[in-house]
């Protein structure tokens, strides 16, 4: 067990006093998407994400807003609600353009892909597709997962 110095406790109080509630209360909700998404209660997950995104927005948080877009985008595929994704995709991807998020950027794209194949937006389709790899490729995406063994077979783009 941890013994902490006397001189100790005030500092470690004064830095929690720097951690806000509602800032904490934000990645809580985050967390409790998460939680549903992987239970697959999908809608009540889209639903907090939705309103993280929402909270996210009002505070600055940019990031934090990406991520919530990006997965209510994601969800909003697997329930069939494809305008919706496209509308959060769009979103997280414009977002995540300003703080040069490669990795976010790629899937934000592959998502956008997926949504427009699934309308019938071929061409749209193509080139978000063709944008996702080349921001995994700027994410050395392509080259780890190579160098993983668990190589992409057939694929002209990434072999």
């Amino acid at each position: 067990m941890r013994r902490w110095k006397c001189a100790t406790i005030p500092i470690l109080l004064s830095l929690a006093g720097c951690l806000s509630v509602p800032a904490l209360a934000k990645a809580s909700t985050l967390d409790d998407a998460v939680a549903l998404q992987q239970k697959g209660k999908l809608k009540k997950a889209r639903e907090l994400f939705r309103s993280a995104a929402a909270d996210f927005r009002s505070t600055g948080d940019r990031q934090n807003l990406a991520t919530a877009l990006s997965e209510a985008g994601k969800i909003s595929i697997s329930l069939g609600d494809y305008a919706d994704a496209i509308k959060y995709a769009s979103e997280a991807v414009e977002l995540r353009k300003t703080f040069k998020d490669s990795t976010g950027l790629g899937a934000d794209f592959n998502a956008l892909r997926w949504a427009n194949q699934y309308l019938g937006d071929h061409p749209l389709a193509l080139e978000n597709y063709e944008n996702a790899l080349k921001e995994f490729d700027r994410a050395d995406i392509v080259k780890n997962v190579q160098q993983s063994g668990l190589e992409p077979v057939g694929h002209p783009s990434i072999t």
